[in-house]
Formats: C-alpha cells, sequence, structure tokens
C-alpha cells in the first residue's frame, strides 16, 4: 500500500474514532464535522475508525522496503530453494578464470537456474549478462544488465557492463549515457571508458 494511503487511513480512522467519543461537531483540519445522530451511530463510526487505523498501523509496520539493496542483502526465499540457488550461482562463479567463463555456455545454464529460483538476486543476472556478452548474445546481455539494474540500481559496474555490451553492439549514445552513469557513480572502469572512447 502506498505511503500517502496508509497516511490516510490513519488520519480518517482517527476523526472515525474521535466522532464515536465525542460524537461529532467540532472542527478539524479547517472543516467542521457534524454531529452523529444516536449512539448506534456513534458505534459504527468507532469500529470503522479502529479499522481504518489498524489498517495503516498494519500497512506500515508490514510494507515492502523496494530501497534494499539487492546485492547486499538477497531477500530469502523458502529455505532449500533459496540455498539452491546460491549454489547454482556459486557453480557459475566458479567458472570465471579471470578474464572470462571457461565454458559460457555452462555458466548460463547454472545462472538460469539460480535465477529460476531466486528471481531477485541482481548479481546472478548480472553474471549471466557476462557470459551471454561473451559468446556474442548481445541482446540477451543487455537484458540481464538491464535486470540487474533495476533490481538494485546502485552498483555502478551493473552500468559499465551494460555500457560495453551497447558498445560492441555499436550504440554509442546508449554506451555514452551508461558510463557517463557508472562514472558519475565511482566506477574507475566507466570512467576510464569514457576518456578512452568519448
Amino acid at each position: 500500500m502506498p505511503e500517502n494511503i496508509m497516511i490516510a487511513a490513519f488520519v480518517l480512522g482517527s476523526v472515525m474514532l474521535l466522532i464515536s467519543i465525542v460524537g461529532g461537531r467540532f472542527k478539524i483540519f479547517g472543516a467542521e464535522v457534524s454531529g452523529v445522530a444516536g449512539p448506534t451511530g456513534r458505534i459504527l463510526a468507532g469500529v470503522v475508525g479502529a479499522i481504518l487505523i489498524g489498517i495503516g498501523l498494519y500497512s506500515s509496520l508490514h510494507k515492502s522496503d523496494a530501497r534494499r539493496p539487492v546485492a547486499i542483502e538477497q531477500p530469502t526465499i523458502a529455505g532449500k530453494a533459496q540455498l539452491a540457488a546460491e549454489d547454482w550461482y556459486q557453480k557459475g562463479i566458479a567458472l570465471w578464470n579471470g578474464s572470462g567463463y571457461s565454458d559460457p555456455n555452462l555458466a548460463i545454464e547454472y545462472f538460469a537456474k539460480a535465477a529460476q529460483l531466486d528471481p531477485v538476486n541482481a548479481n546472478t543476472y548480472h553474471s549471466r549478462g557476462i557470459a551471454n556478452r561473451q559468446i556474442g548474445l548481445l541482446s540477451a546481455a543487455i537484458e540481464d544488465f538491464s535486470r540487474a539494474i533495476s533490481l538494485y540500481p546502485d552498483d555502478a559496474e551493473y552500468y559499465n557492463e551494460r555500457g560495453a555490451t551497447y558498445w560492441a553492439m555499436k550504440q554509442l549514445d546508449k554506451t555514452e549515457i551508461d558510463w557517463k552513469k557508472a562514472c558519475s557513480m565511482g566506477s574507475k572502469h566507466g570512467c576510464d571508458n569514457l576518456a578512452k572512447y568519448f
């Protein structure tokens, strides 16, 4: 529930509770609240007020934090699936030889299994993007880097890698945008690429 709706539910619930307690006939936020006829109306206002306050409080306490950095702290999926996703991810990483994947097709397969089990791990998409680019699947690599960025937009290297892939695709405008973004976020690679090619 968006934050402004949670606040509105809480405020409206508070007004309804106030109506049930004092019976109305007061001013709030410059508006005059008329009286509520009879005890049934006051009880109904109290019940509705309590429900709205409960909804507002529950939603604010249990809202998901979309700003959580995925690359730092991964959300958990039911126990074994989470471990299996990490295992597949580590199998893919184990194929890295310092400059590329020793078997990029196998790495892509491992990362695909990890992504299927844990679809919110930005590092999985980043790593699979590198493997896809290594075997020339540039559009797939762009999709992977873009997915990683959508999950965790605070990692400069995701922009740098997507920029390098756009470079390989001869899409220089998009390359420059991504490398500028990476450089502005503190990526030495992004700044070096900008200085060297633009």
